[in-house]
């Protein structure tokens, strides 16, 4: 009984609320190189979304991320995932005994479950430390799990 009744709430879910699309939020956990938390994207329109992150920073203290991305058309559809991308750039903030500022680039993949309003998310997000002192970071990545309402 409880099986269905969750089977039959999440189709409806996932009918009611397209992922990634214009007025619709992905809300979940996220991390990045200085920001692990809660994570949030949004559907500006159909060429842009916006997503954050805020969080504790690995080395403790407060990590906040945010990005413009992007979307790109899905590049792979079955009748249970598409897998699509994105294009971005962002800010992140850390504020803990090893503050920093950085701009990042986002090269993001994206796995979108079709039964469920589900989004799981791998980011590259190489770019530049302007705080404390200046320095590349080409190699950084995040990822998200949202649920999409």
């Amino acid at each position: 009984m409880f099986t269905a009744l969750l089977f039959t709430s999440l189709s409806a879910l996932a009918q009611s609320a397209p992922l990634d699309q214009t007025g619709h939020i992905g809300v979940g956990l996220g991390g990045n190189a200085s920001a692990v938390g809660i994570s949030a994207r949004f559907g500006l329109d159909e060429l842009v979304a916006v997503q954050g992150v805020l969080g504790g920073h690995p080395d403790g203290g407060l990590g906040l991320s945010g990005d413009l991305l992007l979307p790109q058309p899905t590049f792979w559809t079955s009748p249970h995932l598409q897998m699509a991308w994105s294009l971005g750039a962002g800010a992140e903030i850390a504020l803990s005994d090893r503050d920093h500022l950085a701009l990042r680039g986002v090269l993001a993949w994206e796995l979108l479950l079709q039964d469920a309003p589900v989004e799981l998310a791998l980011e590259l997000r190489p770019g530049v430390r302007l705080l404390p002192h200046g320095a590349l970071d080409l190699i950084s990545v995040g990822a998200a799990a949202r649920w999409w309402l």
